[in-house]
């Protein structure tokens, strides 16, 4: 498997290999660019990476996703990531407040299903990682992490 751009991943490039990470050097094209890596020992700890994780709505479907491995196991850390019906779905915005329509219907079918668990893959040397995600996180104004939820949409 050769270099990606974090955007440009698959469910099928996330079952090939569970870690991927963000080699930020002259190898790199930029930095959103990833590449496949198995163990810990294959990269230096202040390398970001990502790692697969199984997403479970509340009507049990499970999907592929990933997490951004890392401490504090936070939602603006981990920015969990799921792919849905060949979609990527994001529940992280960072600065931005989202909406449910940015992904039209098919976020819409997953409203109904909140709260969703994710949970990382075992992967030998990477602690396991596991949340529960009530809807659609941002930072507000005041540095304060808020969560839009589908009850909360009027």
């Amino acid at each position: 498997m050769t270099d990606k751009q974090i955007y440009d991943l698959t469910e099928d490039d996330l079952l090939r290999c569970p870690v991927w990470f963000f080699p930020m050097d002259e190898t790199a094209a930029d930095e959103l660019t990833v590449r496949p890596g198995f163990n810990r020992e294959d990269y230096e700890y202040d390398k970001q990476c990502i790692v697969r994780a199984s997403f479970e709505t509340r009507a049990r479907e499970s999907f592929i996703g990933y997490v951004y491995w890392g401490k504090p196991e936070i939602v603006e850390n981990l920015k969990p990531t799921m792919f849905l019906r060949g979609e990527c779905i994001t529940f992280w915005y960072g600065m931005m407040v989202p909406s449910f329509d940015d992904y039209g219907p098919i976020l819409n079918e997953l409203n109904k299903v909140f709260p969703i668990k994710f949970r990382s893959s075992e992967v030998d040397g990477f602690t396991l990682i596991e949340g529960l995600l009530e809807g659609l996180y941002f930072i507000d104004d005041n540095d304060v992490i808020q969560c839009k939820t589908p009850e909360s949409v009027t």
